[in-house]
């Protein structure tokens, strides 16, 4: 990742000032980049930016030339669970135990932004699509959501470099009590019950569906071998007459 030289070097103190804690030049001219260092720098940090880039400069490169000046039609997105939402989406926004991709994206698209190079600004939203209600679920919504999202690097989608449905150790932490608190406040206030019911009237239609469509085949397959002479293509059994003679000398010698 090439960030040597007076001229990266502003850049990227720059970039590391956008938001707090602040990075002082001095920090910068030694090498320190607020987003690639743990104690030190980081070659894990460096390794999964670069895959996040290789991933967005395939989507941008898949994108038509006339369209190169409209926003990608999915945005890179972040996926995770919390155990508390609104003081998980605080610590985001104040970069606090934060996704560090994610964090050093918006403040390069803030950056950007200030210099006139984009005309629009680019900032995570964050929306609360799930409320989890179960303990089990907590690591199903994260990889089912993440999947729907496709939120990984390697793709470009997203920011998420991390396996889905690890880090949802907090939810052992919430009592049996409060997890059926939960859950009664779910039925109570949301619309669960009824998308329930709709989905699951969606479902055994669609399975009376097939099991009419199968019965059907099923019917006709069988009045067909009852009925036919043998030479309809449409038998299971079927051989068409050149293939039949063909093969008519040959001799299958059973194998033990």
């Amino acid at each position: 990742m090439r960030d040597s030289g007076s001229e990266y070097q502003e850049l990227s103190w720059l970039i590391d000032n956008i938001s707090p804690p602040s990075v002082r030049r001095s920090a910068t001219a030694t090498g320190h980049r607020k987003y690639l260092w743990t104690s030190h720098r980081s070659p894990s940090h460096v390794e999964t930016l670069l895959r996040f880039c290789e991933g967005v400069a395939k989507r941008v490169a898949e994108v038509s030339p006339v369209a190169l000046d409209q926003p990608l039609p999915y945005p890179p997105s972040e996926c995770g669970y919390s155990v508390n939402s609104h003081i998980r989406i605080s610590q985001h926004c104040h970069r606090q135990s934060s996704n560090y991709v994610m964090n050093l994206v918006e403040d390069i698209c803030t950056y950007l932004h200030e210099a006139g190079t984009f005309p629009r600004l680019f900032r995570m939203q964050p929306f609360i699509v799930y409320l989890i209600f179960r303990p089990q679920q907590a690591a199903i919504a994260e990889i089912f959501c993440s999947g729907l999202l496709q939120v990984w690097i390697e793709e470009g989608g997203g920011v998420n470099a991390y396996p889905a449905g690890r880090s949802v150790a907090s939810a052992r932490r919430v009592s049996a009590a409060q997890w059926a608190d939960h859950e009664q406040w779910v039925v109570d206030n949301t619309e669960m019950v009824k998308n329930v019911r709709i989905q699951k009237e969606r479902l055994e239609e669609d399975v009376s569906r097939l099991d009419m469509k199968m019965e059907e085949v099923w019917r006709e397959a069988l009045e067909s071998e009852d009925e036919g002479d043998g030479n309809d293509p449409r038998d299971l059994d079927y051989v068409p007459d050149d293939l039949a003679e063909e093969f008519e000398g040959l001799r299958l010698e059973p194998k033990l």
